[in-house]
């Protein structure tokens, strides 16, 4: 599978805190995944970073960890999901089940 790697743009934007809270995500998570823009975002950042910026390391970690956190959430959320569809449509088909068996033992009887 072949991964779209973070522009020069992206990486910019991203360092100097230029991002949407979206955008910023979606970047996040590509790092997650990817090595080779993980180790150009280091780079950009130990040499480009925007010197008029100042940061609050706390601030920074903070920001970071709330959005780990969303990005959880998000796939628990999907997770939960996914489960009590399940859990729904077993409910559904259980009842169904039963009956058919009953039938099934009816006819057994009889024959």
């Amino acid at each position: 599978m072949e991964i779209n790697h973070l522009t020069s743009d992206e990486i910019e934007s991203y360092v100097n805190f230029k991002l949407t809270v979206d955008e910023n995500e979606q970047i996040i998570t590509h790092l997650s995944v990817c090595e080779d823009c993980l180790e150009k975002v280091d780079l950009y950042w130990s040499e480009f970073r925007d010197p008029d910026i100042t940061i609050n390391k706390a601030q920074v970690e903070k920001k970071l960890m709330n959005q780990i956190r969303r990005s959880n959430l998000i796939g628990n959320s999907i997770t939960l999901g996914i489960v009590g569809f399940i859990k729904m449509i077993n409910g559904l088909i259980e009842p169904l089940l039963s009956a058919m068996k009953k039938a099934q033992r009816k006819r057994d009887i009889k024959e």
